[in-house]
């Protein structure tokens, strides 16, 4: 699938950029280790190279009940820039979520920004975006400081 240049879209679950890298290796490499046991970190590594030279981005949503109802999508976005292949390449992929942060001006975002944004603009609560969000010290609660 992605050695053919097809897109690999709804076989992943609504995660974070990294976790969807993460299982796109999972894949990739399920289909090569029943290999014997010398070639596996050779596959590994070969998965990691071919996944660097040919990602494009990561968009990952998650769905939340909206104020006043239906649901509203925060999404974390991933575009594969150098840092980014380097990182996959490397096998440095708990780093990655480090680049999307700093990346905003090449379209990236991480969930936080994107619940940061949800909230201000009142389409979800504070507390519902908390019971999503990995990185809690980085949302901004519109009531103020909660004692934390």
């Amino acid at each position: 699938m992605i050695f053919t240049g097809d897109s690999l879209g709804g076989a992943l679950s609504p995660s974070l950029a990294m976790a969807a890298i993460g299982s796109i290796l999972g894949f990739v490499l399920a289909l090569r280790l029943a290999r014997p046991r010398p070639e596996k970190s050779f596959a590994i590594r070969t998965g990691q190279i071919q996944l660097a030279g040919t990602l494009q981005g990561v968009i990952s949503q998650r769905l939340l009940p909206a104020i006043g109802g239906g649901r509203v999508a925060a999404y974390e976005v991933l575009m594969a820039n150098d840092a980014v292949r380097n990182l996959i390449r490397e096998g440095k992929t708990r780093q990655i979520r480090n680049v999307i942060a700093t990346s905003s001006a090449e379209g990236m975002q991480t969930l936080e920004a994107s619940l940061n944004r949800l909230i201000a603009d009142r389409a979800i609560t504070y507390d519902e975006a908390l019971s999503i969000c990995q990185y809690p010290k980085e949302l901004v609660d519109p009531s103020g400081p909660r004692g934390r």
